[in-house]
């Protein structure tokens, strides 16, 4: 990650990682973004070498920058994903949908350190098929969303994501909800999004162990093109990337 980091800012960063500083620290990149890292228990490090260093949301057939004028994010955690479209399609406006309340506050430290205030709008909710109410299994870039509440549960809102984001076309929506974007697909909305770019982050489960397959059919039914990326096993369970392009 220092590799990619300007010189004063690679400094900064050693001198916090040596001293084993409890504060954030504030990097600048080489090509432009600031990024706002907490210290480890935070998977702030890990995130963002995925988005930075690996380009995990690069998209593998090239998008116009100029075209792409709405994007939408959904699970939107620390901000980092907003810094990197931000930065690749400097034309496009964001919508980001985010429930955690500590990732909230990270979003807004990492838009204003990036001057993005004005372009990023944050739905400071998780994003579902009705609006209502639901807990958070606090796990940090992995935390989910449930039903039920419980010890150290968050409660937060939640809101209809299509009531929400309109009939207005999507340049490119990113999906990484932890296995919300299951029923989000598979809803008979979806269908009726113009949607050109699609990235999203699938999970399997016992309920869902064909969870990938199914979106698979989904999105060729409803006329997509498919790039599969990075798969994982954790747990038994299997999890990865799809990117999906409107024909």
């Amino acid at each position: 990650m220092r590799t990619l980091m300007r010189p004063v800012s690679r400094l900064h960063y050693l001198l916090w990682r040596v001293t084993g500083s409890r504060r954030d620290v504030t990097v600048s990149l080489r090509n432009g973004p600031r990024l706002v890292i907490r210290p480890a228990p935070s998977g702030d490090l890990s995130v963002a070498y995925e988005i930075f260093v690996d380009e995990l949301y690069r998209s593998p057939r090239p998008l116009v920058p100029a075209k792409v004028r709405r994007i939408v994010d959904v699970g939107a955690n620390v901000g980092y994903a907003l810094t990197y479209f931000a930065q690749a399609y400097p034309a496009a406006t964001i919508v980001a949908f985010e429930p955690h309340p500590t990732h909230l506050a990270q979003i807004e430290c990492n838009l204003t350190a990036n001057g993005l205030s004005d372009r990023v709008h944050v739905i400071r909710a998780a994003a579902a098929t009705q609006s209502g109410g639901a807990f958070l299994i606090d796990a940090g870039e992995a935390s989910r969303v449930i039903d039920r509440g419980g010890d150290g549960r968050i409660p937060i809102p939640v809101v209809d994501f299509f009531a929400v984001i309109g009939a207005a076309p999507i340049d490119l929506l990113k999906l990484d909800c932890e296995g919300a974007e299951y029923d989000l697909l598979m809803d008979s909305r979806f269908a009726q999004l113009d949607v050109r770019a699609l990235v999203l982050e699938w999970h399997t489960g016992p309920q869902r162990p064909r969870a990938d397959a199914t979106i698979r059919e989904r999105l060729a039914i409803l006329g997509f093109f498919l790039v599969d990326g990075i798969e994982y096993t954790l747990g038994g369970n299997r999890f990865g990337l799809l990117w999906a392009y409107r024909r």
